[in-house]
């Protein structure tokens, strides 16, 4: 104590901030702290449609989108949205049995979708399939939640807004992704 008056705290992790030149240098700060047990957020300029949870939701809606086709209801259950490692997901699809609910619950979803729009039918998947909990045991599980709860706004609005149907919210949503890419490139 100076005798001032001052209170004296301990250092905590928000009185830090690292400024950084670029988002792939802001990444490499972002693992090493993450792995040292520190609590990290990122203040970026990065569209959400430039995030893996973009990428992950459009792997994932043209699966719903063709559930017949089965290459991409394996690549859909491959995104971090369903917890499952390369091997759970090899004895998965080796055995019958087993995958095909999971394929029964895409044509499901995208009957859903169909019929009642895409945020019911996503608000289904994310119980039935325990999203949210597997996310949440996740790394950057906070970021990771935000951006797909951005993204189901910003898919929502855009077929409320525009009246769009299956194709046409799968064409947008890869035109976004495309637009954001040339922004930043």
């Amino acid at each position: 104590d100076t005798g001032q008056g001052v209170n004296e705290r301990s250092l905590a992790p928000h009185d830090i901030a690292i400024l950084v030149r670029s988002n792939r240098q802001a990444e490499e700060y972002r693992q090493a702290i993450n792995e040292a047990g520190i609590p990290v957020v990122v203040a970026s300029r990065q569209s959400v449609f430039q995030t893996r949870e973009c990428q992950e939701m459009l792997l994932l809606l043209q699966a719903i989108a063709s559930p017949g086709e089965t290459s991409r209801v394996k690549t859909a259950m491959t995104i971090n949205w369903f917890g499952k490692s390369g091997n759970s997901l090899h004895e998965l699809w080796q055995d019958e049995e087993q995958f095909s609910p999971y394929l029964r619950r895409f044509f499901q979803y995208n009957q859903l979708w169909q019929e009642q729009g895409f945020l019911p039918m996503m608000s289904r998947l994310l119980i039935e399939e325990d999203v949210l909990p597997t996310l949440a045991a996740g790394k950057m599980a906070e970021r990771c939640i935000s951006n797909i709860h951005h993204l189901l706004e910003l898919i929502q609005e855009e077929e409320n807004n525009e009246g769009l149907g299956i194709g046409q919210i799968l064409q947008w949503l890869g035109e976004m992704m495309q637009e954001g890419r040339s922004a930043t490139d």
